[in-house]
């Protein structure tokens, strides 16, 4: 332990004195503080005397030097007995992460699940910067211990006078102190604890209009890989994971309605069908049926819908998962940020007044790409590039993206887009997605992004309003923008927040309530007016529009489902060839012919109850009284139905006891919800000139004595029939 003088680059001694000392087998050298008074000895060496002043300046440093060295030991000391009772306690060293190891063990760290690529990048860069940071403060620092509280306040108000975003601050200020947590000694104290977040600018996504909606559809039309995807999430209000992973499982069909668990919240959610989301699953459904290899659908009575039962038969073309979007599924797996990318470039297409996405070479489906791909390298000799050609083009057409399939190949970038383009000019299609030509969308939009990005204060980059995420407020901004009135608007959002309520209960007696409240808020629409009967009688009018037209529907999968035999007989009533090409209207015919639907019901032998049924509604729909009956009694039984339920929900309300089996009016009542959901949005979504639920069910009150007088008519409507099967006044479904 001694001092030292040190010398400016020009010679002239610095006039503070400097200490040495060994602490932990280390030399530190420190700035005592003491200033350096008088003149030094002539030979500039400490063993030499100089002036008086000079030496009682040197007595004060030597004095201070004794107490830093002291303080040095004394937290040595403190350190090594809190390391030796960890030792006694846990049987364990205490181990000392080094600065060099910062971003290494923090990437080691146990997890719930793996980290993305995206967030560990982001991660590494973060504890990068504070580690130069830390250096550049103290060039000795070597473990994690030296970024001290002082140190790391200093570096979070240097990142903050870089400019970054409240946002990005506090995300950053949560990775640091979580690292801290876990790497630093059990007991240190965690330099960040002391930090407390910044208030966050939020900058919220601008949501669609109408005519910018049929810009987007537009500019998508031709797109079958990202249309889908646009569509979903404009009908839906899903975010993009939950729509690139929509499965055939979780939707109904028959029922109009999607139901799924999403996966930021894990909560399930019940959307109904908007009408162009209902047509592009179809179209999904029809073609996962022309992939089974038999060509017929295996569904039972009132099983699986036809995508369902198509997505089970064909594991190979949609991954063994059953997804609805295969594709989509496969690159949002993979490459999330590319399914951003699509659909950032038909907004820009679309927003910017720049038409259609522009593609080079000619438009062909994936799977006539790979087909192409696959016969062209089946072709060349054998070898190594040959053998590297295919495996390139096998992962690039799994979704994978350049630098994944280069990683997976073993292969440089460019390798991968010199074969790529290579088997793109022999195939005579593209086959790389989007490529980025002289007048592309892709350069266009990296160029100038301000049509869906704006500058925002207190941040490095401009904050993004119009992506995907502008779609989840679509339905809630037609609406208002249409001239629907915002109460109405309230009460459909909260007929379906209810849905999702009682579906998330725990207890029968809370679903029970949930699902009945969302009638309540449909139905009940005329104030004053006793609760269950007005909700009872508003509901059974508009429930009874679907009543006929859901049982010719569900034969028709019955009949589809069973694969019946199709003969002469049934194809002359009917006019469909083929059991598959059997429609509704078709459906409609044959039960009208007496001859053909005795047959029918007569073929279902080994199944007595479905040819009875199939019996009563032949008879039924052949004679317009019978179906004015029909109707007439089931509206009975709606209305009496209703009723019961409205009972029960005053019973669990009111706490007396409830004499009923509540799991199966519970499953009703759902079903009623759901129904009555169906018919409001097509009602309001079909019909403009409807401007409220009191006029939606009035309209449907009226649609219900129409049918009735046109079915009991003297002498009757010869399509009467048709037209209460298809009735159009509040769902249109005529063919």
């Amino acid at each position: 332990m001694h001092l030292e003088m040190r010398t400016e680059a020009n010679g002239d001694v610095r006039r503070i004195w400097y200490g040495r000392f060994m602490v932990n087998g280390r030399r530190e050298c420190v700035n005592l503080g003491v200033k350096m008074t008088g003149t030094p000895p002539a030979s500039g060496r400490l063993r030499d005397r100089g002036d008086a002043a000079f030496e009682q300046s040197r007595g004060a440093a030597a004095l201070r030097l004794k107490q830093v060295a002291a303080e040095a030991r004394t937290v040595r000391d403190s350190a090594r007995l809190v390391e030796r009772l960890y030792a006694l306690k846990t049987g364990k060293e205490v181990r000392e992460v080094k600065l060099s190891e910062l971003e290494t063990e923090w990437a080691g760290l146990a997890r719930r699940r793996a980290l993305a690529d995206k967030y560990a990048r982001e991660g590494r860069k973060t504890l990068g910067r504070l580690v130069a940071f830390v250096r550049s403060r103290n060039r000795r620092a070597t473990d994690l211990a030296h970024a001290d509280p002082e140190t790391v306040a200093a570096f979070m108000q240097a990142e903050k006078d870089r400019g970054v975003s409240g946002r990005t601050w506090n995300k950053k200020l949560k990775l640091l102190r979580s690292a801290f947590r876990h790497l630093l000694p059990s007991g240190a104290p965690n330099p960040f604890d002391r930090l407390v977040t910044r208030e966050e600018a939020m900058v919220f996504r601008q949501p669609f209009t109408a005519a910018e909606l049929r810009a987007i559809l537009e500019a998508a039309k031709d797109d079958d890989f990202i249309r889908p995807i646009i569509v979903t999430g404009m009908c839906t209000a899903m975010r993009r994971g939950d729509c690139c992973l929509l499965k055939w499982k979780d939707v109904d069909l028959r029922g109009g309605f999607v139901t799924v668990k999403t996966a930021k919240t894990g909560g399930t959610v019940s959307i109904p069908k908007h009408g162009r989301l209902r047509d592009e699953l179809a179209k999904r459904a029809e073609k996962a049926a022309k992939k089974l290899k038999t060509g017929k659908l295996k569904a039972e009575i009132r099983g699986p819908g036809v995508g369902e039962g198509a997505a089970r038969s064909e594991s190979k073309a949609y991954h063994g998962e059953g997804f609805v979007f295969p594709e989509a599924a496969a690159m949002y797996r993979s490459n999330p940020d590319g399914i951003t990318r699509r659909v950032k470039q038909v907004l820009w297409a679309a927003l910017a007044g720049g038409g259609a996405p522009a593609r080079k070479g000619v438009e062909v489906p994936a799977e006539e790409v790979r087909r192409r791909g696959e016969a062209y390298l089946a072709g060349l000799p054998a070898g190594e590039r040959t053998e590297r050609l295919v495996r390139v083009f096998g992962l690039y057409m799994d979704g994978g993206s350049v630098d994944q399939v280069a990683k997976a190949a073993g292969v440089s970038q460019s390798s991968v887009s010199v074969y790529l383009n290579e088997i793109a000019a022999a195939i005579g299609c593209g086959v790389v997605r989007w490529q980025a030509g002289a007048g592309s969308v892709a350069r266009a939009l990296k160029a100038d992004d301000s049509v869906l990005r704006s500058a925002r204060a207190g941040g490095l980059r401009r904050a993004s309003v119009r992506d995907f995420h502008s779609l989840r407020v679509t339905w809630v901004t037609l609406a208002l923008s249409a001239g629907v009135p915002l109460e109405l608007v309230q009460r459909v959002r909260a007929a379906i927040r209810h849905s999702r309520f009682g579906s998330d209960s725990d207890t029968y007696k809370d679903k029970f309530l949930n699902w009945w409240m969302g009638l309540e808020f449909l139905a009940h629409v005329s104030q004053g007016e006793n609760i269950g009967r007005t909700v009872a009688i508003h509901a059974s009018d508009a429930l009874l529009q679907r009543y006929l037209y859901r049982l010719v529907s569900d034969l028709v999968r019955t009949l589809k489902g069973q694969q019946i035999t199709w003969d002469a007989d049934f194809a002359t009533a009917s006019g469909a060839a083929t059991l598959n090409d059997l429609e509704y209207p078709a459906a409609l015919k044959l039960l009208q012919t007496p001859a053909a639907a005795t047959k029918l019901a007569a073929s279902f032998g080994d199944n007595p109850v479905a040819g009875l049924r199939i019996a009563r509604l032949a008879t039924a729909l052949q004679d317009p009284k019978k179906t004015a009956d029909l109707l007439a009694a089931h509206h009975r039984h709606l209305l009496w139905q209703l009723s019961r339920l409205y009972r029960i929900r005053c019973c669990i309300v009111h706490g007396s006891q409830v004499r009923f089996k509540l799991p199966l009016f519970a499953a009703n009542v759902e079903f009623y919800l759901k129904e009555l959901i169906t018919v409001c949005l097509r009602a309001l979504t079909l019909n403009p000139h409807a401007a409220s639920l009191r006029e939606v069910f009035q309209r449907a009150a009226f649609a219900r004595q129409r049918v009735d007088g046109e079915l009991r008519a003297t002498p009757p409507n010869p399509d009467a029939i048709r037209n209460a099967v298809f009735n159009s006044v509040i769902i249109q479904e005529n063919p």
